[in-house]
């Protein structure tokens, strides 16, 4: 019930439940923690990437995304090397802001 009620940001991680010794009710006895990792910039460079609009549904990062493939795919990506505009990642537009902000394109 908590989990459902809770907002994390789409780049956290290390997700914990921690025990709040100063509870004074039942709701307050346990507290969600996490961490937020820094910006990427030794793995890949932002002028390697390119965000191409592929559908009125879809749209795809292309170029060297090999460093940040667990992300990606963390952030609901999906690898195909089929596309038209290139082999990269395609996504819905509607997690287009939060792709693009954990990513900081």
């Amino acid at each position: 019930e908590y989990w459902a009620a809770t907002e994390f940001p789409i780049n956290a991680t290390n997700i914990r439940v921690v025990e709040n010794p100063d509870a004074k009710d039942v709701d307050d006895l346990f507290t969600f923690h996490y961490d937020i990792p820094e910006k990427v910039t030794s793995v890949a460079s932002t002028e390697s990437l390119k965000v191409v609009e592929y559908s009125p549904k879809s749209f795809a990062i292309i170029g060297d995304t090999k460093p940040l493939k667990d992300k990606l795919k963390a952030l609901g990506g999906k690898f195909n090397f089929r596309l038209t505009c290139g082999a990269g990642w395609i996504f819905p537009n509607a997690i287009k802001e939060n792709v693009l902000e954990a990513l900081q394109l």
